[in-house]
């Protein structure tokens, strides 16, 4: 039984790194957290913060892009709370 109990330990432990890949693959906010279809990142322009609803994740030109109402956005200018582009905009002033 411990036998079995090590390859399913085993198992597991090897589909977690394979998650964790697959995650690691994501692109991040500059707030450091990943993005993903049906989540709201936050975009700080000329003092104004848009919620933008991700509907879809593009890589182009080495750099990712959410698409929201026709245009996009890059992910890496975006915070994944409101809250946080508040403070990024008020050490920005």
């Amino acid at each position: 039984m411990a036998q079995y109990d090590g390859m399913i330990e085993a198992d597991l432990r090897r589909r977690c790194a394979e998650l964790e890949a697959l995650v690691d693959r994501l692109p991040e906010t500059q707030d450091g957290v990943r993005v993903v279809p049906g989540m709201s990142i936050y975009l700080l322009r000329d003092g104004e913060i848009f919620e933008i609803l991700v509907t879809e994740i593009q890589h182009y030109d080495g750099a990712w892009e959410v698409y929201y109402d026709w245009d996009c956005y890059p992910v890496d200018e975006c915070y994944s709370t409101r809250e946080a582009a508040e403070a990024a905009g008020e050490e920005n002033t």
